[in-house]
């Protein structure tokens, strides 16, 4: 991911349901503590905009580069996951679009923040 101060925006997604979490990534195991309490705030921020609960807890997603995400062809991107605990609703949130049709399907068009 981009430094967070040069994150202008998050494409925010929703899908029913993904159950299956052992491949979620504990953010602390990922970013340092300064730079993982900024860029959670950001992420919690947009997610709570495009109608996140606030329930549950962030975690992290790795796509490889073979599934067409972000700008480079080697390093693969982080999502970022949160499960709604009430109904649960995954709440997704990426720097760059993500394409798959079934996620497009629930968000016609996708939130943008």
């Amino acid at each position: 991911m981009s430094s967070p101060e040069n994150t202008p925006r998050l494409f925010v997604y929703h899908y029913e349901h993904l159950d299956n979490l052992d491949f979620v990534k504990r953010p602390e195991d990922v970013y340092n503590p300064d730079e993982l309490e900024q860029r959670s705030a950001t992420v919690r921020a947009a997610l709570v905009s495009a109608g996140w609960e606030g329930d549950g807890g962030l975690g992290l997603i790795w796509l490889p580069p073979f599934v067409d995400v972000g700008v480079e062809d080697t390093w693969g991107v982080y999502l970022w996951h949160v499960k709604q605990r009430n109904n649960g609703v995954s709440w997704i949130a990426s720097e760059c679009p993500l394409t798959s049709w079934r996620l497009l399907q629930q968000n016609n068009p996708p939130p943008v923040n």
